[in-house]
């Protein structure tokens, strides 16, 4: 979403130079939320991440699994 802001921040500055002045404003309100958007997400994917992990630890369960009906794993 942020980089998605900054092209099209660099489509309203090349439109602009272009085609002269729209609207007063538009370009760095629409540009300022789009990139506020993308940080939030990018830091809600983070703590996403970080409490997923916290939910596989806290559950305590072994990084293997022990087959017992071929015989492998640890002995009975």
């Amino acid at each position: 979403m942020a980089l998605l802001a900054f092209g099209y921040g660099l489509l309203l500055v090349v439109e602009y130079l272009l085609h002269g002045h729209r609207v007063s404003g538009w370009t760095t309100i629409v540009v300022g939320v789009m990139f506020s958007a993308g940080l939030q997400l990018v830091s809600l994917g983070v703590v996403g991440e970080y409490v997923g992990r916290i939910f596989e630890e806290v559950k305590r369960r072994p990084l293997y699994i022990v087959r017992r009906r071929h015989g492998q794993g640890l002995g009975e």
